[in-house]
Order: C-alpha cells, then structure tokens, then sequence
C-alpha cells in the first residue's frame, strides 16, 4: 500500500531527475515557436495546481505520512523550471529589443547630421540613410510583434525580471519608431530644397578636382617612386606619400560617384587616377616584399653565431619562401631596378646560406675556421660569444665557395676519423686480461688463451684500421696520435707473444721444478724458477 501511494508521485519524477539545461537543449533544437514557449511554461504552472490537489496525510495502518515537506519541495522544483525557461526566453527578447533598439538610434542619429553646404559626403550618408529607413520599414515593423509577445510572456512568468534601463527601451521602442518615420519625412523636405544648389556644386567641384588630378599625375610620374634614376629605398619613402596622396583623391572621387548618383549625373571617367592605382598597387607589392626582405635579413645578421644552427632551418624556409614570392611577381614589375636588387638580395643570402650551414656543423673545428681566415683574409672570431652572422656575411663568403666547401668537406671526414679514432681508444682502454690458477697455486697467475687469442685478433684489426686512416689524406691533423697508437698496439703486440711464449715455456717447466729429483738436485735453480 505505501508503494502505490508513493507511485502517484512518479508523473513529477522529470522535476528532479532530468537536467534543466539539456531539456531546453533538446527543446531549442525543435524550433519552438512563441506559443510554444508560452504553453511550455503553463506546464511548468500546472503542476503548482496539481500538488495542491494533493491529501495533506495519508494513513496507512499505524504509519501517517505527510505529504507538506514535499509538497513545497516540488512546488520549489517547478518554480525553478519555469524560471530557467523564462530566463532564457528574457534573453532572446532582451538581444531582440536591443538590435531593434539601436538600429532606431543609429538611423536617427546620422538623420540629425549636418548637411553644410557643399558637403555631398554629409548629404549622401543622409540619403542613404533615408533610403534604408524605407527599403527596412515592413521588416522592423514586424520585429515589434514577437518582441510584444515575449514580454508579454514574461510578465506573466517572470514578473519583475528586467531593470529599469530594459523597461523603458521596451515602453519607447514604438514611439522611438514613429519619431524616425517622422524625422525622415522632415529631413527628406529638407534636402529637396537643397538639391539644386548641391548639383550645381558638385559640377563645378569635378572640373577642379580634374585639373587637381592632371597636377598630382604630373608630380607622380616627376617625383613618385617609378621616377628614374632613384634607389629603392627613396622609392619607398616616395610610395608612402604617394599612396597618402592618392587616398585623398581616391575619396574625393567616391564622394563624387555619390553625388552623381544622388543627382542622375552621368559618371566621370578619371583613367589617370584607376592607371596610378594599378601602379601603386603593383608598387606596393614589390616594396612591401623589398622591405620585407631588408628587415628580415637586417634581423638574421644581427643573430650571434652561437645561434645560428638552431635558427638555420627557420631562415632557409624564410628565404625559400621570399624566393617564391619575387618570381611570381608581375612581369612588368620585372624589369624596374627595385625588382633586379629585390631578386639580387635574395640570390645573394640563398648564395650564402648553405655555406653558413656547412660551416655551423659541430665538425667545424678552430683549425678549420683558420683557413677560412687565411683564404678570405679577415679574421674570425667566431669563439668568442658577441660574434654574429654580420662578419660572416661581410667576409663574401661566396668569392670563396669551392675553397670554404672544400674545407667542409675535409671537416666533416676528419670528425669520423675522430669520432673513429676515440671509439677505438674507449675499445682499448676497457679491454682486460683474464687470468686462471695453475694447478694447485691458488692464485691466479697465467692468461687465458682463449682471451689472449681474442686480443691478438682484435689488434691486428685496429693496426689496419689505423693504417688505412694513417693513409688518407684526410688523417692530416691526426698523424702524430695515430703514429703514437699504431706503434703503441705493435709494440703491445710483441710483448703479448713474448709474455705467452714465457709462460708456455714456464707451464711446460713447472712441474719439473716444482717436485721431484731436480728439486733436491739444484735447489737454488728451482728457488728461482
């Protein structure tokens, strides 16, 4: 019986057991319309109705159970449903009023603007503005309805929600409306009037502004950045102006294509001002590469040598890349001097480049950077820790290609001849003796041949190795060591088969000594042996 009295309560279980969030979640996603929402939160409403119906006591044999705790419980439960579902329709309305509301605002503050005489600038935006307030009045004026029917909403299910800013945007939002419909009608008066007087303006205003153009051509073609005979960084600092010239000009005729618009005039033709916008175009894009590429290796040579090989990649790929760019730059921007230094700077570092990588590598030895001094004839001082890449891309490095290549070459055999040279020093300075007893001496005291053998083989190997090294051309700077270990492993070698062949003889002997009748026959003999 208590079991069945607490299943009526199962048709409330949602209240505590689903997630707030992902319920509107999956409610959003089905493009819920305002009565949706509206009939939504009625459901959350009912059930206020439907826990009041509730028995305050059941009695079930000797047990009461009353139902008041939980009663409010979910009361309280579907109050913060409801609530949550209206706070996210509060902040749809809210987003809604306010883009209604500042489209309102916006549109009638450039309706207030000023129109000076002349100022076809200020009577375009004016127009415009007049222009979009009609061409949108169907489409806001729709928007004021689902805003009502949100806010209706929310007084009834969310009362008391929104702060006094919120409130009077809503109560203003139609009135605000009407004032820009009337405020466009006024100004619209207004600006008829005043056409005339522009459209006489504006004609006169074009022919200055053609001789002000025929003047700045003039001046650009004399004094811009395609004038011969400059260097590239003169055309660079002319660019800058020209384009801030330029801009000027190329506003004032954007004013005056409003204009004609605004007045039916037909559109003026200016092929000297759209010629030097494709120059300063096609300029732009070269001196933008041309500085690109200065700063860039200006920043390279600054780098201290120590940093060069963890930077080496890095600048092949930068240098790669301005590569690309330069020859796919227009043709005819090929033949202007900027572009041949622009391609010459490039070349030159690309030149460079993997001569400052051979000579990065850790077989680059103080002696090998000696006769890079001796062939450039500067000096060097790559050891010291302030020493950057400048020097080295001053020294030319490229004049003396094939020798610097050479000595890299010869650098990188000698580090194997090294790293050679020390591996069979670490063989030799780790391979040890093994000893076994002798009879019934206790002590070790005679080799084991089987090792003994193992070390003969083994010098025999290093002693060709290191004749075949002591050969090459390349073993220059090693002679006197591998001179030192050639004769050390020789002399070795003779003295092993020496120290074999004296206790071969010494084994064969022992016995002899060791006991019987030339013990007792030659004792001082057998005391030395």
């Amino acid at each position: 019986e208590c079991d069945r009295f607490l299943d009526t309560f199962s048709h409330w279980k949602w209240l505590w057991s689903d997630d707030i969030a992902e319920e509107y979640r999956k409610f959003l996603a089905k493009g819920p319309t305002l009565d949706d929402f509206a009939a939504k939160l009625r459901s959350f409403s009912r059930v206020d109705a439907g826990v009041d119906e509730l028995e305050p006591r059941r009695q079930i044999s000797a047990l009461v159970l009353s139902t008041g705790g939980l009663a409010r419980a979910l009361k309280d439960l579907a109050n913060k449903w409801r609530e949550s579902f209206a706070r996210e329709l509060h902040t749809q309305a809210f987003q809604r009023l306010e883009r209604l509301s500042d489209t309102i605002k916006r549109n009638m503050k450039r309706l207030n603007h000023e129109v000076a005489d002349g100022d076809i600038d200020a009577l375009g935006n004016v127009m415009q503005t007049l222009n979009e307030v009609r061409e949108r009045q169907g489409e806001i004026e729709i928007e004021f309805e689902p805003i009502t029917q949100m806010y209706a909403i929310l007084d009834t299910y969310l009362p008391d929600s929104l702060d006094k800013e919120e409130q009077d945007a809503r109560i203003t939002l139609t009135s605000n409306w009407a004032r820009l419909l009337a405020e466009s009608e006024t100004r619209q008066e207004e600006l008829t009037v005043k056409q005339m007087q522009f459209k006489r303006n504006l004609v006169k205003t074009v022919q200055v502004f053609k001789k002000d153009l025929e003047k700045f051509r003039k001046g650009y073609e004399e004094r811009g950045p395609m004038a011969k005979g400059i260097r590239p960084s003169q055309a660079v600092e002319r660019l800058k102006r020209c384009r801030e010239e330029f801009e000027v000009l190329d506003r004032k005729k954007g004013v005056f294509h409003l204009g004609e618009v605004l007045f039916g005039l037909p559109h003026q033709q200016y092929t000297q001002l759209d010629k030097t916008k494709n120059e300063l175009s096609y300029l732009g894009t070269l001196y933008e590469l041309y500085t690109a590429v200065l700063d860039t290796i200006k920043e390279w040579k600054d780098y201290f040598w120590v940093d060069v090989p963890g930077e080496m990649d890095k600048m092949r790929k930068e240098a790669d890349e301005f590569a690309d760019r330069c020859r796919n730059m227009p043709k005819q921007l090929q033949q202007w001097p900027a572009y041949r230094e622009l391609k010459k700077e490039i070349v030159a570092f690309q030149d460079v480049l993997p001569l400052l990588m051979q000579l990065s590598k850790k077989s680059i030895m103080p002696r090998h950077w000696r006769q890079v001094n001796e062939i450039t004839g500067r000096e060097l001082l790559v050891e010291r820790e302030d020493f950057r890449l400048q020097s080295l891309i001053d020294a030319h490095l490229n004049e003396y290609k094939d020798e610097i290549v050479d000595i890299c070459e010869s650098a990188d055999k000698q580090f194997v001849f090294e790293e050679k040279i020390a591996a069979l020093q670490r063989q030799w300075s780790e391979m040890a003796f093994e000893f076994a007893t002798w009879k019934s001496r206790d002590t070790p005291c005679i080799l084991v041949g089987s090792k003994v053998t193992e070390i003969q083989e083994a010098l025999e190997e290093t002693q060709m190795q290191l004749n075949t090294m002591n050969a090459q051309r390349h073993s220059t700077p090693f002679k006197d060591e591998l001179v030192a270990m050639i004769t050390t492993l020789s002399d070795t070698t003779d003295t092993i088969e020496r120290w074999f062949k004296v206790q071969q003889m010494w084994t064969s002997l022992e016995s002899v000594f060791a006991g019987g009748d030339i013990a007792k026959h030659m004792p001082m003999e057998a005391k030395k042996f």
